[in-house]
């Protein structure tokens, strides 16, 4: 059987074709009105205790100063608050002020632009992520013609997690 957000998904996709199929005149009821979904959605996301938190940034630092581009963006993503096509989608020039702010000019939302202000902590990160690149390169994904899709950074985040040690979450847990 199909997962609850899986089924209440395709129920609206499709009152949704059946109302556009309704209103052009090719039908003359929607078969799917009385239907209800199945289960109770699921609300929320799992989240990290304190204590995990600090066993996953031990391991990101430690991948991150290793070189891995994922563990810098992960990290900036758990202290910055930021989804993962925010990190993503970041260039060069989008590190302002020697370190100290990242800009987020657009994202998902209308409230999505931002200037975030960077911690000291986090600051050398971002500087090696620079480097001496164009200002058009994206700060992770060195060379890349366009960003990593956010999944990139949902599949490394598993692979820490069991580096550390700790419960699995999706990156957007982090925010």
């Amino acid at each position: 059987p199909a997962a609850v957000a899986t089924h209440r998904a395709q129920l609206r996709a499709a009152r949704a074709f059946y109302a556009w199929c309704i209103e052009r005149g090719y039908l003359d009821g929607n078969p799917f009105d009385r239907v209800k979904g199945t289960g109770r959605a699921i609300s929320g996301k799992p989240q990290l205790r304190l204590d995990e938190v600090r066993q996953l940034v031990e391991v990101l630092q430690r991948e991150s100063s290793a070189g891995d581009e994922s563990a810098s963006g992960l990290l900036l993503q758990l202290v910055l608050g930021a989804r993962s096509s925010e990190i993503l989608s970041r260039q060069v020039r989008d590190v302002d002020d020697g370190g100290r702010v990242l800009w987020i000019p657009d994202g998902k939302t209308k409230n999505a632009r931002r200037r975030l202000s960077v911690p000291e902590e986090v600051q050398p990160l971002l500087k090696r992520l620079m480097g001496q690149r164009p200002p058009e390169d994206f700060l992770i994904g060195e060379g890349r013609n366009k960003p990593y899709p956010s999944p990139v950074l949902w599949k490394r985040l598993r692979r820490f997690c069991s580096m550390a040690g700790i419960p699995q979450v999706c990156p957007h847990s982090l925010r």
